[in-house]
């Protein structure tokens, strides 16, 4: 589990549990994207979340988390993207 989410949750159990270092977004960004392509895809960001963040978050709480990421909405965000908007979300 990647404890800079932690602050995207505000269930305070869940805060309570990640008290590790935050890792760069660039970490982070390179663990959201499984498919290797250099890219995060909404299907890898929203999946991540779900399993790692909180199961049952609102998917509209995902796409604004997704939209405020994707900062030309191409549909995909790139490491440069998600290491200037990531830290803006988290």
């Amino acid at each position: 589990m990647l404890p800079h989410w932690h602050r995207i949750d505000t269930s305070q159990n869940y805060t309570r549990s990640c008290s590790a270092p935050l890792p760069p977004p660039y970490v982070v960004g390179k663990y959201l994207d499984v498919s290797g392509n250099g890219f995060i895809s909404y299907d890898e960001f929203s999946k991540f979340l779900f399993e790692h963040v909180d199961p049952h978050m609102p998917r509209v709480q995902v796409a604004a988390y997704w939209a405020a990421i994707d900062e030309d909405r191409s549909g995909h965000v790139t490491m440069g993207e998600f290491c200037r908007r990531a830290p803006l979300v988290a």
